[in-house]
């Protein structure tokens, strides 16, 4: 098992691997899911399914456009696919993501109210994210 702060490190060296205007926008979308693990104080817990949509939402409800955050997702999905060719990972906690962001924002408006939420509080799936 992994945890997010070693993903994070991960994600970084992959993204200094691409061309200086790619790595730029790339450590971008790692800075977010980084920021993430840190509002959430999760960084040293194993990375778990519920992490990708966990993140796409606290982006979302972060004021990130749902372009923005999709393309944030799938940078860092990308990235994950990239180090798991090279490291022992297990299966993507991403890939079911990226088909279900409609929905899974959708259902996310439709159960709380966005003006009255505080972007660190708010989680949709149960913690910890250490269990699988």
């Amino acid at each position: 098992n992994i945890t997010l702060r070693q993903l994070i490190s991960l994600f970084r060296v992959e993204a200094l691997t691409k061309p200086e205007v790619t790595s730029r926008s790339y450590l971008k979308a790692v800075a977010s899911f980084e920021q993430f693990g840190d509002a959430h104080g999760i960084g040293d817990a194993t990375v778990c399914n519920n992490v990708a949509a966990e993140w796409l939402v606290y982006m979302f409800v972060c004021g990130l456009s749902f372009k923005t955050s999709g393309y944030y997702l799938d940078v860092v999905a990308g990235l994950y696919n990239s180090a798991a060719k090279k490291h022992a990972l297990p299966e993507s906690p991403f890939k079911r993501i990226k088909t279900q962001r409609k929905t899974i924002l959708q259902n996310a408006l439709n159960a709380y109210s966005i003006c009255s939420m505080n972007c660190s509080e708010y989680l949709i799936f149960a913690h910890p994210l250490s269990s699988q």
